[in-house]
């Protein structure tokens, strides 16, 4: 997974939240970001990376997929651009 990629999947997390929480988005619910969630810590998971920055990421994406019912847009947010930024600084 390219650099870009790997910020595509971390950003669609957050897109996904936004549809959730829009009520004029009827096809995209709870579930839908879980699996969004889900899939995403899979295929990190399976990358060769940094082992620090991987192990921060994995332990990001179980966090955020344990709140996933209760987190704010504010939070995933702001959990999702740290990451974004911390791949953006400990990547080639």
């Amino acid at each position: 997974m390219t650099k870009n990629e790997q910020r595509k999947a971390l950003l669609n997390i957050l897109y996904v939240k936004e549809a959730v929480d829009d009520a004029d988005v009827d096809n995209i619910n709870s579930d839908y970001l879980d699996a969004c969630i889900s899939n995403t810590l899979i295929r990190f998971a399976g990358i060769d990376m940094n082992a620090e920055l991987k192990d921060k990421v994995i332990e990001t994406l179980s966090g955020i997929r344990a709140l996933s019912t209760v987190i704010t847009h504010k939070d995933l947010r702001s959990a999702i651009l740290g990451l974004v930024g911390d791949i953006e600084r400990y990547t080639e």
